[in-house]
């Protein structure tokens, strides 16, 4: 996965950063915005939603660097996350991202809340009370997350198409028998 440069940790705050892209998730991000109120915690919440305002590459940096933890759709933010160490819930919108944030639970990389439709309130505060109070589990899910996304997939994808760019330009020193 091409990831944005993973960011650094910095000092946490009492927030939790939501990121499930945009369009028909407006209605679940408010939801989730009153769960995590629940907490005791500030939402912050990505653009595309009702309510929120356009968030610049540096304000995402930030939130990113400082959350207490992320609620992620389980598409392109989610490896984000993972390569920057912040402790995430997967949720999935369709089968496909189920798919990923499950494979990513079962890595000890994320906690998968499951599909959307099939979500509860009970079951994303557990999650989240189980990030606030475990730090073992922050710790076990933060270096899975780095080992499986390290942030390098484009430099990779550079390296081999220019290997491949190479390989191809060159003569044929040999003969077919």
């Amino acid at each position: 996965m091409i990831t944005r440069k993973p960011v650094e940790r910095k000092k946490l705050t009492d927030t939790v950063l939501l990121t499930f892209g945009g369009g028909s998730t407006a209605d679940f991000a408010y939801k989730i915005s009153e769960k995590v109120r629940r907490l005791g915690l500030k939402p912050i919440v990505t653009k595309g939603f009702a309510g929120s305002s356009f968030m610049s590459e540096e304000e995402f940096d930030y939130a990113m660097s400082t959350c207490m933890f992320a609620i992620s759709g389980s598409g392109v933010s989610l490896y984000d996350l993972l390569a920057s160490g912040v402790p995430t819930i997967a949720v999935a919108f369709d089968r496909l991202q189920l798919r990923t944030a499950d494979a990513f639970h079962e890595h000890g990389a994320v906690l998968s809340a499951g599909l959307v439709e099939r979500l509860t309130s009970e079951t994303l505060l557990h999650y989240g009370r189980g990030i606030l109070e475990h730090q073992p589990l922050v710790q076990e899910m933060t270096e899975a997350g780095k080992m499986l996304v390290d942030g390098k997939g484009l430099s990779r994808i550079v390296e081999i198409t220019r290997r491949e760019l190479w390989l191809t330009s060159q003569t044929e020193t040999f003969t077919a028998c």
